[in-house]
């Protein structure tokens, strides 16, 4: 068999294997690759043979490890790393085999590249999903704990307010207790609030799935804030694309996704010195997806904390419960979305959310 007739079948069979493999020579140029590599690193109309594999496959990591095996002399290494691929994050497997011919004292590398991205997401959910199952069974079980005494409390202190505006023989020390009891119905109904929020995280209500306009949602939601907006200084800035396809979802949870973020987003605004929130709506780059994006001028959100905006009951607030961004966050999980955050120093933060269209 000549040397034509065996490469030819020897690659034939590379590319029946649905690992990536890239062979490299010493002096780190690849000499052959399979289909499931091309297809890996999306490299279907570039020169790749000859070229230098760390000019091919950017990572400072890989270049480490194919390093330490040559000065080394280990002949095998495996590592997980992340790679970018067309902007996009890979988690990939790597098995970096030695290869040395003592005949012609050639010597390579073979690597071979197995992508986990798929495998990593579904563990990371499904750590999530037990996460938020454990906290809402306690979230649950603390607001039903409360919910009984909130009761009478309120049911007395309005029963006795009752019995003060009734008698119109008020003393001034009986308008301390009539002004006492305002208070405790007050913050009686704001606890419950609170509870309420518990119990939507902890017990979410079955979801009644409709087709709607993204656009609808949004204005119900501007509508009902502008009380608010009014009082607090607020201007909000609206940029809705028109003739946006529908979004099969629950036109009530959505709409609670978006009260709580543009929630969060007042309460961003209470010391700075320009006071907006912009909302604007547009088709994602595949056409798949309606994108949402809420934009407030506040000062931004440290690094610190990006991580945990969405943990349950994590907050800055002095009054917050934590609440507000997880459930936003299962809500729009729960439609086969996605929200992200982007934010700078005094710059302000972006909550992005993509929903899919619908059939």
């Amino acid at each position: 068999m000549n040397y034509k007739v065996l490469l030819k079948s020897y690659e034939t069979v590379l590319d029946l294997i649905h690992s990536g493999i890239i062979i490299i020579n010493d002096r780190m140029r690849i000499i052959s690759l399979n289909r499931a590599a091309r297809d890996m690193f999306k490299l279907y109309n570039c020169k790749v043979i000859g070229e230098p594999f760390n000019r091919i496959i950017k990572s400072r990591e890989l270049s480490v490890i194919l390093k330490k095996i040559k000065e080394t002399g280990v002949k095998q290494v495996n590592r997980k790393v992340v790679l970018s691929i067309k902007n996009q994050e890979k988690i990939f497997t790597v098995n970096t085999n030695f290869l040395s011919n003592i005949k012609d004292k050639k010597k390579g590398y073979v690597i071979v590249f197995n992508d986990i991205t798929d495998l990593v997401i579904a563990e990371r959910n499904l750590a999530e999903r037990k996460k938020f199952a454990a906290m809402g069974q306690m979230a649950a079980g603390i607001a039903h704990e409360l919910r009984n005494p909130l009761t009478a409390i309120k049911g007395f202190s309005q029963y006795i307010k009752e019995y003060f505006n009734q008698d119109m023989n008020i003393k001034n020390q009986d308008m301390n207790i009539k002004e006492y009891l305002d208070i405790m119905v007050h913050e009686t109904n704001k606890t419950n609030m609170i509870i309420e929020n518990f119990l939507s995280f902890a017990e979410p209500e079955p979801y009644q799935k409709t087709k709607c306009n993204v656009n609808t949602l949004i204005n119900e939601i501007i509508n009902n804030l502008q009380n608010l907006f009014y009082v607090e200084g607020i201007r909000p800035i609206v940029k809705l694309s028109e003739d946006l396809p529908y979004i099969m979802v629950d036109p009530e949870k959505i709409k609670q996704a978006l009260w709580h973020i543009s929630q969060n987003a007042v309460d961003a605004l209470s010391n700075a010195p320009i006071k907006q929130i912009r909302y604007i709506t547009h088709m994602s780059r595949d056409k798949n997806h309606i994108v949402i994006k809420i934009t407030d001028t506040g000062q931004g959100i440290p690094n610190i904390h990006m991580d945990n905006l969405f943990t349950p009951f994590f907050t800055t607030k002095e009054n917050g419960t934590g609440l507000g961004l997880s459930i936003s966050y299962r809500i729009i999980k729960n439609h086969n979305g996605a929200i992200s955050v982007k934010s700078k120093p005094f710059k302000g933060a972006s909550f992005i959310i993509t929903l899919p269209v619908a059939d």
